[in-house]
């Protein structure tokens, strides 16, 4: 781990809340924004694009989602998510569509 802060951040993120209600509703928006977080935080030394996408999935598939896509098209998510080409918006869109 290179910043434990940074890694509590993007783990915690998804979970906040305003006024008593959760800035991220559904699991799919949870989700997005917990890969968006630990790809782009960078909290680990090597292996954030990895982690945040394995951890997405994970995610998800705990909460019965599952994502319908090929090993390709996770690299090139992860890819895009780093390089700032795919939004966490677009991250939540391409959940949508895959599920």
């Amino acid at each position: 781990i290179r910043d434990e802060g940074l890694l509590d951040s993007a783990l915690n993120l998804p979970f906040q809340s305003f006024d008593g209600e959760d800035i991220y509703k559904t699991i799919q928006a949870k989700a997005a924004r917990l890969g968006f977080s630990l790809i782009n935080n960078h909290p680990f030394v090597d292996g954030n694009k990895r982690i945040g996408i394995l951890v997405m999935l994970v995610f998800l598939e705990i909460n019965g989602i599952e994502i319908i896509c090929t090993d390709e098209e996770l690299v090139e998510l992860g890819l895009g998510v780093a390089d700032g080409s795919v939004s966490y918006k677009d991250l939540l869109n391409w959940i949508i569509d895959h599920s």
